[in-house]
């Protein structure tokens, strides 16, 4: 079951350079932009590695992007196209345990909720004070957490996110094998005690 556990908390890094990101000057529907890569850490010490998007017309509102499980940030670059004409920044990060990003484990929006407090910390030192959170799967889910406890969120785009790690997880069992709620249940039950051993978090 350890292994089981281990294999849910540490998917795929799929790697990528930052030069998939596009050249950190360029033009965009007439207008001109600049990326610029930093990194911050987080609440556990771990480095975070983002990039801002922005022009020297962009208002103090940010549009953060949350990857989902196996994703990163090149993940955002769907959306950038769409979103920089807004005249607004643009934001694209790493959570931790994924992309290049420190960390060992993703926590499907537990710790990753942390982990905007740290990158929009950053937004606000860059004059950026509000944000719309733009998040998929665990991305969304950890927008909706942090959301429901800060202020200067003016909305929140949630895609596919899901109310209940536990639920998922039974979805996902019978997926493969559709066994007795029973069997499942126990099953989710001894991950559940793997998950906390290994990285400290309650699938509640």
């Amino acid at each position: 079951m350890q292994a089981i556990a281990q294999a849910i908390l540490t998917p795929q890094r799929f790697p990528y350079s930052t030069l998939e990101l596009g050249p950190r000057d360029f033009a965009l529907k007439g207008e001109q932009y600049h990326r610029s890569d930093f990194h911050v850490l987080n609440g556990r010490g771990l480095r975070l590695k983002g990039s801002l998007f922005r022009s020297a017309r962009s208002r103090p509102l940010c549009v953060v992007y949350c990857h989902g499980n196996c994703g990163n940030r090149l993940d955002a670059m769907e959306v950038l196209e769409a979103v920089l004409p807004l005249q607004v920044s643009f934001c694209a990060f790493d959570f931790s345990g994924a992309g290049h990003s420190e960390g060992r484990y993703v926590s499907f929006g537990y710790y990753e909720q942390e982990d905007l407090t740290s990158i929009l910390s950053y937004l606000r030192s860059q004059g950026l004070p509000e944000a719309i959170l733009w998040g998929r799967s665990m991305g969304a889910v950890a927008a909706l957490l942090y959301t429901c406890s800060h202020e200067g969120i003016r909305a929140v785009v949630a895609d596919s996110p899901f109310a209940s790690l536990k639920e998922l997880l039974r979805d996902v069992i019978n997926s493969y094998v559709p066994l007795p709620s029973l069997v499942t249940d126990f099953l989710i039950a001894r991950l559940q005690t793997s998950i906390l051993s290994l990285a400290d978090f309650d699938l509640e």
